[in-house]
């Protein structure tokens, strides 16, 4: 795991990102990964959840598509973290195997954290801007009201990366205070819709 809910530091105030990997492997999480030799990648591979079983995965129904949600933490600790995904199961069957636009809803995600693959991508704001992001997201998320998973445009239809990543960057181009147009192109330039690409970019430090 390396996403913790309570960094102990009350200086700790941030918003940004927190992803999970699709289970790759029959029963225990087996991705590709390459380290450049020397990287020490033997050590890291716990880290990213390498050998976790299906039943250690959290939230269960996201462990097959892979899951983003946005976060604020607050003093140290992670507090508010939401993720888009399709309202119901029927709605979720639809867009995960038939590829459907169905309708969406945004759900509580902090349970991601204990997942063994959860990695984040935080951005230091003020307390001021880390507190008051739950807010702003309350009043805004009725704007995103459908899902579709692979063939999102992030106009009419939204998955949880595009959808996390487009409310992140509307509320870092909002703040008065601060200078977050570096973190905003790194958001942009993002490689794809897909789980993969935002996972590959914070891996890699963008």
């Amino acid at each position: 795991m390396t996403v913790v809910q309570n960094s102990g530091r009350q200086s700790d105030n941030s918003i940004g990102l927190i992803a999970i990997s699709k289970h790759q492997g029959l029963f225990r999480h087996n991705p590709t990964i390459n380290f450049e030799p020397g990287a020490g990648g033997a050590a890291v591979l716990p880290q990213l959840g390498v050998g976790a079983t299906r039943l250690q995965r959290t939230p269960l129904i996201e462990q097959f598509t892979g899951h983003t949600a946005i976060i604020s933490r607050v003093n140290g600790q992670i507090h508010f973290a939401r993720g888009f995904v399709p309202n119901g199961i029927i709605g979720s069957l639809r867009a995960v195997i038939f590829g459907n636009n169905v309708n969406g809803q945004w759900q509580n995600d902090i349970g991601m954290i204990r997942d063994p693959t959860c990695i984040s991508y935080e951005i230091p704001v003020t307390w001021e801007q880390a507190d008051g992001f739950e807010q702003w997201f309350t009043i805004n998320c009725i704007r995103l009201d459908r899902y579709q998973l692979r063939r999102s445009d992030g106009f009419d239809s939204f998955n949880c990366v595009i959808a996390a990543v487009t409310f992140l960057i509307d509320y870092l181009l909002r703040l008065d205070e601060g200078d977050y147009h570096g973190y905003v192109e790194q958001l942009v330039n993002i490689a794809g819709p897909g789980q993969g690409p935002l996972i590959r970019s914070i891996m890699g430090g963008f």
